[in-house]
């Protein structure tokens, strides 16, 4: 089990310097093992992106986010979209910022104007993570 972990002290200041022996994790109240994830901001992403769409109208927007979410595609077809995606992996000019609460808002609010009988979903692709410590 995967448990990322994102921990500030009363100054709402980010703490880096924890192990894993700083935290308890529990399943029905039995105590879990943990360790700790290093840092895997470097590392390369592969992804696999599985939805049921069917025979079902549906539209896709993207947004892409560094320390602000922007509105890089709209809601459109999966073609437009997936070239906007391909934009955003290939731009490579974002600030080191990680804003992932701000921009998963911002995409909370795209789906809230949306007609109403569409199922909802977001993929959420934080590929340069800005946690700290993920315990496992």
């Amino acid at each position: 089990m995967l448990v990322p972990a994102l921990v500030r002290d009363k100054g709402n200041k980010l703490v880096f310097s924890l192990s894993a022996n700083d935290f308890a994790l529990t399943d029905d109240g039995i105590p879990q093992k943990l360790r700790l994830e290093q840092e895997t901001d470097g590392e390369p992403l592969a992804l696999v992106v599985d939805i049921e769409v069917g025979g079902v109208q549906h539209k896709v927007a993207v947004v892409g986010y560094d320390s602000s979410p922007v509105l890089v595609q709209d809601f459109t077809d999966s073609d437009t979209a997936a070239k906007a995606i391909q934009v955003v992996i290939h731009d490579n000019n974002g600030d080191d910022g990680g804003a992932t609460l701000d921009s998963l808002a911002f995409s909370v609010d795209l789906l809230r104007k949306q007609p109403i009988q569409y199922r909802r979903a977001i993929l959420l692709i934080a590929a340069r993570s800005r946690q700290p410590c993920a315990a496992r």
